[in-house]
Formats: C-alpha cells, structure tokens, sequence
C-alpha cells in the first residue's frame, strides 16, 4: 500500500509537470527584474533590467515573424524607475491569437516609479519641521507637486488643516480671474505667487495661482480664468463657492504636511517619525505609461494586458495658470498617469 500511495504521487507530481510544460510551450516568456541587464537574454535566469528592453525585445521578434504564440512578460519584484514615460505604439501591438501581457511574476510586487528619493541632508528649521535643499529645484531643473512615502502620496500644507472656506457674498459681477474672500482667510504669504487656491464649483473645481491680493478690498486675482461663474449664493447661502488653500509654508503646521520653495531649491517637511523621512519620494515624470494609437488615421494599440503592478510617485502639473474649470465639463483635459489613447481589445486588470 505504502509503494502504491508513493506511485500515485508520482504521477501526479507528474501530470503536473507535464502540464507546466505545455503552458510555457503555449507562450513566449520574457522576464524582467531589479536584479537584471539590458544586455541579458531576458530569460528567468537572466532577465532584463527594464521594462523598455522587453517592449523592444517583443518589437524585434515582430518584425522577424517570430511573435505566433501569446507574449507574457513577467516582471519580478521591487523597484523600477522610470526615466521617461513607457510608451506602447502601434508597434508593441499584439493580436486576437497572440495577445501581449505585462503581468507581476506569481505574488511577487512590482512597483513601477515615476520618481526618486529625496536624499537630503536633512537639517532643523522650526519645532519639529525639517528642511532640506535640492539644487536641482533651484536651478530650475525640477519641479514637483508631489511627494510620497512609501508609496503613500503626502499633504502639501493646507490651509485650512480640515474643511474649507467659502467665498465673501457679494452684489456685483466679478470678473472671471477674481473672487471676493472673507477677513483673515488669505494673506500675503512667502512666494504668494507659489499658493493653490482650490475652488470647488458644483461638481468639479479649478485649481488656480494668485497673481494679486488686495488685503484691503479683500480681493484676489488669479494667473488664469476660474473658469465657471462663481454661485454667490444670497438665496441659499449654503451653495457659496467652498475653497481651500495649498503651498503655504505659513501653513505648514502638522505632521505629514510639507511645502516647496522653488526659488530657494528647498523642500520643508515635517514627518510622520524620524525613520519614515529616509523613504521620502518626489516625482520626475507626470506620465508613467501611455498606449498611443492614432485616431485621426483610425489605427489603434490593440491587444496588450497590463495586470497585477503597482504604480507610484507621479505628478500632476499645472500651466502658469493652472487648471480652470470650463462649462462643457465633457471637454476638459487633464493629464494622467496611465494614458490609454485611440487603443481597443486592451487590458488594465489588477493594478494598483
């Protein structure tokens, strides 16, 4: 009985493999790691390093005839920094027989960065807030309006901490780059020009840069338009214009907040603890993966699976005079991480 139990696992240890076998008969497979070299085979024993090497590995066998069976790229665990965007053309297109997938190896977690870390030196400014300086900043050469922590996006110093404000209610028509605001809620801050205001409108909101403020008249002008005409609210006062206010570093007054200054090149923050501010992030890149076919010529990206990947640290930029609202909100738009354009028959499955 013992050698017939032993026989039986046997062959199913087995059927297993041989069922192994036939799936990776089934499939291309390319792998990519930390731990990898572009100039590597990009086999699981020697993968690739990028993300970009497997694309243009996979674009290569296309243009030798050699993609008749499904494309899995399987990209191992840790830290891959971009230095520019990961861009798909028409290209990197799979077919309906021969799909392309860019999926995490089993269950381990690739993070694909669209940023690197601040490295300091970091020095005392005011109580428990830390200051740092980025040449780079300073120079012009970098600019963010994010950070992260452990993959964690952080609060740019907010005023107020919680809630919001709401415009002053006034009896005239104001022009579109101005709005009337309530005694002590602005005032003329470091690098006023610098500040956000976010304004919420009835279910969007701009996001704007101060480029005047008259403490008198209580009034602030913008770089750009708000956009949509402000709701003043006389007949129910509830529906005034909420706003808050960001980039102050008047207002940087609570733990996990932190502020920019760009013409001084220096970062202040004040964190969460003492080990979390060695893991600090910012962005370089504002897009992390585009898909980009051609509507005008009717060509799409088709047939490319990106599943299982966590994606981090990317920015979101403004123009000089931010981003107002416009009245067709079906127009307006706005950069993203992960761009999908003039693609179909693709996937985007289990990413976070």
């Amino acid at each position: 009985l013992k050698n017939y139990n032993i026989s039986v696992i046997s062959i199913f240890a087995l059927i297993i493999c041989l069922f192994a076998a036939m799936s990776n008969a089934d499939e291309i497979a390319l792998y990519v790691s930390p731990k990898g070299n572009d100039s590597w085979a990009g086999s699981i024993e020697k993968p690739f390093a990028t993300i970009q090497r497997a694309r243009d590995a996979i674009r290569a066998m296309k243009k030798k005839g050699e993609l008749t069976k499904p494309v899995t790229v399987y990209i191992r665990g840790g830290l891959f920094e971009l230095e520019e965007t990961l861009v798909f053309t028409l290209e990197d297109s799979g077919t309906r027989d021969c799909p392309i997938t860019y999926t995490a190896y089993k269950e381990e977690k690739p993070v694909i960065s669209g940023g690197r870390k601040i490295t300091g030196p970091w020095k005392d400014y005011k109580g428990k807030i830390k200051v740092c300086s980025i040449p780079e900043v300073r120079e012009g050469k970098w600019n963010f309006r994010q950070l992260f922590s452990h993959e964690r996006r952080l609060i740019q110093s907010r005023i107020p901490n919680k809630g919001y404000y709401r415009i002053d209610l006034t009896e005239k028509d104001l022009d579109r780059d101005v709005f009337k605001y309530r005694e002590g809620e602005l005032k003329k801050w470091h690098n006023l020009n610098d500040v956000e205001i976010i304004l919420f409108h009835t279910w969007n909101e701009s996001r704007l840069f101060i480029s005047e403020l008259n403490e008198k008249e209580r009034m602030v002008t913008f770089s750009g338009p708000i956009g949509r005409r402000l709701v003043r609210g006389q007949k129910y006062p509830w529906h005034i214009n909420r706003y808050y206010i960001e980039s102050v570093l008047e207002g940087l007054d609570r733990e996990g907040e932190w502020y920019l200054d760009r013409r001084a090149g220096k970062l202040y923050y004040w964190p969460l603890d003492e080990s979390q501010i060695s893991e600090l992030r910012a962005p370089v890149l504002s897009q992390l993966v585009r898909l980009q076919g051609s509507f005008e010529e009717k060509k799409y990206v088709e047939y490319i699976n990106i599943i299982g990947l966590t994606f981090s640290d990317a920015d979101y930029r403004l123009t000089k005079e931010g981003i107002p609202t416009i009245p067709d909100v079906g127009d307006i738009y706005k950069p993203s991480a992960i761009t999908f354009e003039a693609t179909r028959f693709c996937t985007f499955k289990d990413n976070t």
